[in-house]
């Protein structure tokens, strides 16, 4: 039975504009949530800062409601990112932005990340070096990838903790991706490995590596081998290895989070990504945030972080951000179907961080109960109040002994006249005889045993006035003669059965049962004569005059029971004898007149005073009340019965139900909304291709050896390159400048110890390399486009500059001659005069 709901109530739609609410001036940057109960609710920055989940299940609203609250940090020029694991919720906020540019409205920089689709690729690093100790960057990178891998402690798993973590620190420490990983737990890649243990600092994890690179191939294989198997779900993977192969990020976080930038995450699955590969990415998003949060300064500008169906992306360091990154200004929108999802292989800490740091809820339809009571513990305040069930009503009476006065006062006056005459004559005899015989024989036994209740109940109001005037006048005369003779005879018997209940204060009272018989039988004879003569003459006048009036109410109920048995049995003999006779005989004549008159008077008065017993009937209330687990029941059933888009919100102002507004619809060319989406990717992203390219082009650097040579396992290049450049070409941890590298020369130690490429001798020596081939004449429109071309393919690194600039980020070279050719002639220039050539 669906419950009724009594939260809910509203304006009726034909009431007056007086009664209608108005919306008041919302805060700035505040939340606007809906119009409940009259009243327009939002989330002030505050409250924000608090954190936000969202409950329900699959199709209750949460996507709608997300992309509702994210058009309003467009609007509000909030700085937001979002995570979205389906797909449906970034084609929305995609066009959405598009629109917003169509029509001239002010739209923030957004980077687009779309890992579904690989048309354009979004360059990213998690492993890029941090300020801090290494440890805690690389503990963080080893737990989310083990959480990825439902590893949630590596306890479990000692070895593959132990190789995944040197293998990470070497990662982070040399400039290197988790592309290249693989490299470093490959057996036959022994020469790279030794160049990478002579640039780390860390000598327990140099010894580690030490020690890997000395086990027989049997031993190697099986201390490696769930790593391996492990990373190579990843590292086969097209898509993993153009974001993450190229080695550098073309979003930083640090200026997404202070600039008020946005972010639009694409994660669903499709052909090109799989759902282990969807996990490992979200990981990593949400550990650069936490880590680039824990960066910032205290009030520092906040950032919104909208994560769809969080349970795939939370690791143990999840609750720790929901308790120290409020501070930081990062503040998150979680949304989930239910709470299991959370408590099934985590620890107790983020399920409470979760809980309690998150002090805003917004519940849709939940059909667990379980769920549904943990979470109305929650929402609804005042369950262990007594709140009243019903209330049973019961009828009682009680006995009031009283004395009762009564007074009585009358008068009566009377006058009568009268006058008689008789006359008679009259005559009688009789004779009779009598006899009399009686026999009568009985036999007489009893017992019996009754059982009966009573219950009655009687009210009666009388009230009533009366009147009487009389007067008469009469006169009579009787003669008469009147002979009669009867006899008569009568039979009878009877039987009788009786039951009998008592019925009291409302309930039924046993007290005794039984059952009575009785039979009898009587016969009786007489006989007689009688002779009467009567004349009469009447003659009467007068006049009566009555008025009464009387009413009377009552009522009664009596429900009686009883059951009685009784069986009798009875002797008894007895015999009489009577006679009579008389004979009598008499005459007489006479004669009467006679005249009267009477007149009387009477007063009358009495008072009584005697003891006397009231009766008093009255109901009595008795309430029940609702139990806790009664009152949870129903407040369970409130949740799980709720309609789609229908919720019940609870904020610091107090709990809220009903529904939250449906974004407004718009509408855009399909031709326009081809061209803005271009745009926007265009901005920040690369081509398949170019990515694809870059990706090659590292790995050639990382498999060169110094002097040129080329070990076991090296894979042919996509494309030949030139005798000149191909012996110019160092390693990439030569270039980082890492310790038992060759000497650099002063161009390059100048700007040692910075991350990503550098501009040192060897790329100085590429481009008078590449530009040798094309002649003087290098500057000119489709030649310029060609030098860029082949910079790229010889694996030259852009200055780092370019990631930052205003025209547009450039990761390549062919991308930063389509936008700034001049200044590419420029850099191209001061790189041939820096290796002594002119140009």
């Amino acid at each position: 039975m669906k419950p009724r709901n009594t939260l809910t109530r509203s304006l009726p739609r034909n009431s007056p504009s007086s009664l209608k609410p108005t919306k008041p001036a919302i805060p700035k940057g505040a939340l606007f949530l809906g119009v409940f109960d009259g009243q327009h609710v939002y989330l002030t920055t505050r409250d924000r800062s608090l954190h936000l989940v969202l409950i329900g299940a699959t199709g209750s609203g949460k996507t709608t409601a997300q992309e509702f609250f994210i058009r309003q940090d467009v609007s509000s020029r909030n700085g937001f990112s979002m995570l979205d694991p389906m797909g449906s919720l970034y084609d929305r906020l995609l066009r959405f932005l598009c629109y917003r540019k169509a029509i001239g409205c002010r739209v923030p920089e957004a980077f687009l990340f779309n890992a579904s689709e690989p048309d354009w690729v979004l360059p990213i690093n998690p492993f890029q070096r941090r300020d801090g100790d290494i440890s805690v960057q690389v503990d963080r990178r080893v737990a989310g990838t083990l959480h990825v891998w439902g590893q949630h402690r590596g306890d479990y798993t000692p070895r593959l903790e132990k190789y995944l973590k040197i293998v990470f620190h070497a990662v982070i420490e040399c400039g290197l991706t988790i592309v290249e990983a693989g490299w470093l737990i490959d057996r036959y890649s022994g020469q790279l490995r030794e160049h990478v243990i002579k640039g780390l600092s860390e000598p327990l994890i140099r010894s580690k590596f030490e020690q890997l690179s000395a086990y027989k191939p049997s031993e190697f294989l099986e201390q490696t081998e769930s790593l391996e198997n492990r990373l190579m779900r990843f590292l086969v993977s097209g898509t993993i290895r153009r974001i993450m192969g190229i080695g550098q990020n073309a979003l930083d976080f640090a200026e997404l989070l202070d600039k008020g930038q946005a972010l639009l995450c694409n994660l669903a699955i499709s052909k090109h990504l799989s759902r282990e590969q969807r996990r490992l990415i979200g990981t990593l998003f949400l550990n650069e945030y936490f880590e680039t949060a824990l960066e910032r300064k205290s009030g520092s500008r906040p950032h919104y972080l909208y994560v769809d169906e969080a349970a795939e992306f939370v690791t143990p360091q999840m609750g720790e951000a929901l308790e120290t990154c409020r501070q930081k200004g990062l503040h998150f929108i979680l949304s989930f179907q239910h709470l299991s999802q959370f408590k099934a292989g985590h620890d107790e800490r983020l399920y409470k961080a979760i809980k309690n740091n998150a002090r805003n809820k917004i519940v849709f339809a939940v059909p667990d109960r379980q769920d549904a009571q943990e979470l109305s513990d929650d929402l609804f305040e005042g369950l262990a109040e007594p709140q009243v069930k019903f209330v049973h009503r019961h009828l009682n009476h009680f006995l009031e002994d009283v004395r009762e006065t009564s007074q009585t006062r009358g008068t009566s006056t009377s006058q009568s006249e009268g006058q008689n005459h008789s006359a008679s004559s009259s005559l009688s005899r009789s004779s009779g005889a009598s006899l009399s015989l009686s026999i009568s024989r009985g036999n007489s036994l009893e017992y019996g045993r009754s059982r009966s209740r009573t219950f009655s109940r009687s009210k009666t109001l009388e009230q009533g006035t009366s009147e009487s005037h009389s007067q008469s006048s009469n006169e009579s005369h009787t003669s008469g003669f009147n002979e009669s003779h009867s006899r008569q005879e009568n039979s009878s018997s009877n039987s009788s059965e009786t039951m009998h209940e008592r019925h009291e204060d409302g309930f039924f009272e046993w007290e005794a049962s039984g059952r009575s018989q009785s039979r009898g039988q009587s016969s009786s004879s007489s006989e007689g004569y009688s002779r009467t003569e009567t004349g009469s003459d009447t003659y009467q006048s007068g006049s009566s005059d009555t008025s009464s009036s009387s009413e009377s109410k009552g009522s009664t109920r009596q429900l009686s029971w009883s059951k009685a048995r009784q069986r009798s049995f009875g002797q008894n003999w007895s015999s009489s004898w009577s006679g009579q006779k008389s004979n009598s005989e008499a005459a007489g004549l006479g004669e009467s007149i006679g005249q009267s008159s009477e007149q009387a008077s009477s007063r009358s008065e009495s008072l009584t005073n005697q003891p006397g017993v009231h009766h008093h009937a009255f109901w009595e209330e008795d309430p029940e009340f609702w139990k806790l687990e009664e009152q949870r029941w129903k407040a369970a059933e409130l949740l799980m019965y709720q309609k789609v888009g229908e919720c019940f919100m609870r904020t610091e102002a107090g709990l809220y139900h009903g529904r939250l507004p449906l974004p407004k619809k718009f509408f855009v060319l399909p031709k326009t909304l081809e061209r803005l989406t271009r745009a926007l990717y265009e901005a920040h992203c690369l081509p398949k291709a170019e990515a694809e390219q870059l990706v090659a082009a590292r790995e050639r650097q990382l498999i060169a050896r110094p002097g040129g040579g080329s070990g076991a396992r090296t894979p042919a290049p996509d494309r030949p390159a030139s005798p000149a450049v191909r012996s110019s070409e160092q390693p990439i941890w030569n270039r980082a400048a890492l310790p038992g590298t060759p000497p650099l020369t002063s161009t390059t130690a100048s700007t040692a110890g910075k991350r990503g490429p550098k501009a040192d001798a060897s790329t100085h020596t590429a481009v008078a390399a590449v530009l040798a081939e094309f002649g003087p004449d290098w500057a000119s429109g489709q030649k310029l486009l060609e030098v860029c071309q082949r910079l790229d393919e010889a694996g030259v690194p852009t200055p780092k500059a370019w990631l930052s600039r205003p025209e547009g980020r450039s990761l390549s070279w062919r991308r930063a001659v389509s936008n700034y050719p001049d200044l590419v002639k420029k850099i191209i220039r001061y790189y041939l005069k820096a290796s002594g050539h002119s140009s």
